[in-house]
């Protein structure tokens, strides 16, 4: 079974779901795709079965809803037997834990996101107003992935250590800054994470493009699998935010990537893992 861990979904009805534009730090092809390259929920699982994708993780897209998660969880809903699905919601507002629990009980949505990456962003890691937040991940027995840059790692790593019963996952391994060059002396603050046993690790197609001109790919998931083990790093295209190749393409490029490891290894980075972190999937 293969798992998509990242993907987005933009409807074509902005009556029903208006955009909420924000500019945001580069993560993909385009700082506009969610107007370039829109691709709703019907048009993704045509995507995903044309490429012998089995499921997949809907993250909500900052850069077209900002904090109203609605079509990806309408979209969750519809689709509840091929996706779990991801919301974003504001961390430092009064009401935030209600929020999240809205979108996790009332909406059925499957995790949480945070998003440091705004270009107005004024939101740190480890900002202690956001600590009831992370109690009541806890409490709903979700995941919370984490949309970052390389920098915030140690800041990441506190809140790691504050609420050891959350699972996190760390978008794109925190590298998105990278378009080439990237290596594993550059994630040294990442691999740092790995003696945490609820930090997990999802590396993308921005992964493996950063990965042109700096370390062999075998090196390189080589070092993160022995650091971290197979058990706790995801695959995630970024489509349709990385829309510069079809995606059969991406789902090669990503299989090609752990070819080298053992079968089991590769079973679990491309599906397994996700379909235990989101139970909703197995």
């Amino acid at each position: 079974m293969i798992i998509d861990t990242h993907v987005h979904i933009v409807s074509g009805d902005r009556q029903r779901y208006p955009h909420h534009a924000t500019k945001i730090l580069p993560a993909g092809v385009s700082k506009t795709w969610a107007s370039d390259e829109p691709v709703d929920a019907e048009r993704l699982f045509r995507t995903l079965d044309r490429a012998g994708v089995d499921k997949a993780v809907i993250v909500q897209p900052m850069s077209a809803y900002q904090y109203d998660n609605s079509y990806a969880a309408d979209s969750g809903a519809k689709y509840s037997a091929r996706c779990a699905t991801v919301g974003i919601i504001d961390v430092l507002l009064p009401d935030a834990v209600e929020k999240l629990t809205y979108w996790v009980r009332d909406r059925g949505m499957n995790g949480l996101r945070l998003f440091t990456t705004r270009v107005d962003s004024t939101y740190r890691l480890d900002d202690p107003a956001t600590d009831p937040v992370w109690r009541q991940s806890q409490a709903l027995k979700i995941p919370v992935t984490v949309h970052m840059q390389l920098r915030e790692l140690p800041l990441l790593k506190r809140m790691v250590e504050r609420f050891p019963g959350v699972t996190v996952a760390v978008d794109h391994l925190a590298a998105t800054e990278y378009r080439e060059k990237l290596t594993t002396k550059v994630l040294g603050d990442l691999l740092a994470l790995a003696p945490f046993p609820n930090v997990q690790v999802k590396y993308s197609t921005l992964t493996l493009y950063a990965l042109k001109g700096g370390e062999p790919s075998k090196d390189f998931f080589s070092r993160i699998v022995e650091r971290f083990g197979a058990r706790r790093l995801m695959w995630g295209s970024n489509y349709p935010a990385t829309y510069d190749r079809p995606y059969a393409e991406m789902v090669a490029m990503a299989k090609e990537s752990v070819s080298f490891l053992p079968k089991a290894d590769q079973n679990a980075i491309l599906g397994e893992n996700a379909a235990r972190l989101y139970p909703r999937l197995a």
